[in-house]
């Protein structure tokens, strides 16, 4: 079991964070390390370790906003690291991901993840005047931790969303989502995802299940937007979704048409938020990060044969019950 490690020092370490939480069971996230902040030799150990079967890896947050606390641990994910690729001095990991990991109590987490690192997690030293978080970001552990435990139910997806609404690192966040199905409409049948791609019939229409969620009452000033670079994958509902309660399930349908080539189409999933003002400003401010890209291919070798294969490269969808086909919300 492999440790792969992601805090608030960038938006992008951040919203990797968002994507880890939110990304559908088998879809694949890319984490990228520079080589010194991986523990020494976990690189050979990674490969050696895919040579036979993809290990497992536990993605989690780590809480650096205080350089007077100690550095706090919150797990969100776990995964098989499908692909390692060594660019210069930079290590990519492909992240194919699997069950949500939940932690009831992080302080015990955190207390196993000491002992079974030996040691080696970050934490502050001095360097000159300034503090700095020094240690391994991605470093192998010697068992999977007994304290944190794997689901795919939403309820306990609700509980790592209201862990990390309490750091700073997520306190401009006002809501998060994720999306809990899709249905190919008027049968409802669900379509399942295999490795994040969803097959779609030609001329058909699906629908998409977004659930979103805050775990307390604060202003609303989040909406999602849907985009598409294709004129044969189309909205057939409005793609802007307004958040405005602190929970919902909302829907959105599109129909996939009849490409006369194999091609490829992006679906983007952004989120606006009209972050606070700070002491100098005097208004809201608003801002848009693309959270999902959804690469889509679609090819079309006769009329009755037409297949739109949709894969998911990057962002917040959630396949229904993450294995099965019923929503697990409650």
């Amino acid at each position: 079991m492999f440790l792969c490690l992601s805090s608030g020092a960038s938006s992008r370490y951040r919203e990797d964070v968002l994507r880890a939480l939110a990304q559908p069971w088998g879809s694949v996230l890319q984490f990228r390390y520079l080589q010194r902040y991986l523990a020494p030799g976990v690189l050979e150990k990674v490969q050696a370790a895919a040579d036979k079967k993809e290990p497992q890896a536990l993605i989690a947050y780590i809480d650096l906003s205080d350089t007077t606390k100690v550095p706090e641990i919150i797990p969100c994910r776990f995964a098989l690291i499908s692909e390692i690729t060594v660019v210069g001095t930079a290590v990519t990991l492909q992240l194919e991901l699997q069950e949500f990991a939940v932690a009831a109590d992080p302080s015990k987490l955190n207390d196993e993840l000491r002992k079974k690192s030996q040691g080696t997690l970050p934490a502050w030293q001095t360097d000159g005047d300034k503090k700095r978080a020094k240690g391994d970001y991605c470093l192998e552990l010697s068992a999977e931790p007994t304290t944190t435990v794997r689901s795919d139910k939403l309820d306990d997806w609700e509980k790592i969303v209201t862990q990390l609404a309490a750091r700073d690192d997520f306190k401009d966040e006002s809501s998060f989502y994720t999306v809990v199905g899709i249905n190919e409409i008027p049968s409802r049948s669900v379509v399942p995802a295999n490795r994040g791609r969803y097959d779609f019939q030609p001329g058909r229409e699906y629908e998409l299940s977004l659930y979103h969620f805050y775990p307390k009452d604060v202003p609303l000033r989040a909406g999602v937007i849907l985009t598409t670079t294709s004129e044969w994958l189309r909205f057939t509902t409005n793609p802007e979704l307004q958040l405005d309660s602190r929970y919902d399930l909302k829907r959105v349908r599109l129909k996939a048409g009849k490409p006369a080539k194999e091609e490829n189409a992006w679906i983007s999933v952004s989120m606006s938020v009209r972050v606070r003002p700070n002491a100098s400003a005097g208004k809201p401010r608003s801002t848009k990060q693309q959270i999902a890209l959804l690469t889509v291919r679609a090819f079309d070798t006769s009329p009755s044969t037409t297949i739109v294969r949709k894969r998911r490269v990057a962002g917040i969808i959630l396949e229904p019950s993450m294995k099965s086909s019923s929503f697990a919300i409650s």
